[in-house]
C-alpha cells in the first residue's frame, strides 16, 4: 500500500487551528461581527423609519414621504417587520449614494471599459432608519444603480400605503 506523503508541520498546525476554529465558542444566538450598525438593543419608541421618493422631471408626478414610528403603537409590528427586511437586504452595509449606474463596454482593441452614468431624470428614493435621537442611517437610491430587492421594498411599501 502507497504511502501518502507527510503534511508540512506549518500547513498541518494551520489546517488544525482552522478546523478548531469552526466549532465556534459563542452563543447559536450571538450575530454576526458583519451584523451591522444597529445596537443590539434599542427601545422601541426611538425606532423610526422613513421613506422619500423624489417626483423627478415626470410631469404632473408628486414627490411622496411616508413616515412610521415606534410611538405610534399601530406601527410597530410593521416597523419591526420594516427592521427585518432591511436587514435581511443588508441596508446597513449599502453606501449611502447609489444614485450611478455602471455598466460595461467591449472595446474594439478587446479590452472592458467600465462606464459610469449618473440618471439625473430617474427619481430617487431615500430610506432613513433611526434607532436612537443621534443614530440614523440613510440610503438614497434609483431603481437603476439600487439592488432589484431594496427597489421592490420601498415599492411595496408605497404601494401598500397609497391604497390606505
Amino acid at each position: 500500500m502507497p504511502r501518502r506523503p507527510a503534511v508540512p508541520t506549518a500547513l498541518g498546525l494551520a489546517l488544525c487551528a482552522g478546523l478548531i476554529g469552526l466549532t465556534g465558542t459563542a452563543p447559536a444566538a450571538e450575530p454576526a461581527a458583519d451584523a451591522g450598525p444597529l445596537p443590539r438593543s434599542f427601545r422601541i419608541e426611538d425606532l423610526r423609519v422613513r421613506l422619500e421618493r423624489s417626483a423627478g422631471p415626470v410631469a404632473g408626478a408628486a414627490a411622496r414621504s411616508l413616515e412610521f414610528s415606534g410611538r405610534v403603537v399601530e406601527q410597530r409590528g410593521e416597523l419591526l417587520a420594516m427592521l427585518d427586511t432591511l436587514q435581511a437586504l443588508q441596508f446597513f452595509s449599502l453606501p449611502s449614494r447609489m444614485t450611478v449606474q455602471t455598466s460595461h463596454v467591449l472595446r474594439e482593441d478587446g479590452t472592458v471599459q467600465t462606464q459610469w452614468l449618473q440618471r439625473s431624470d430617474e427619481p430617487a428614493t431615500r430610506i432613513c432608519v433611526a434607532v436612537s435621537p443621534g443614530q440614523e442611517r440613510c440610503v438614497t437610491f434609483t431603481a437603476s444603480a439600487a439592488p432589484a430587492d431594496l427597489v421592490r421594498f420601498a415599492d411595496q411599501v408605497f404601494a401598500g400605503h397609497v391604497r390606505r
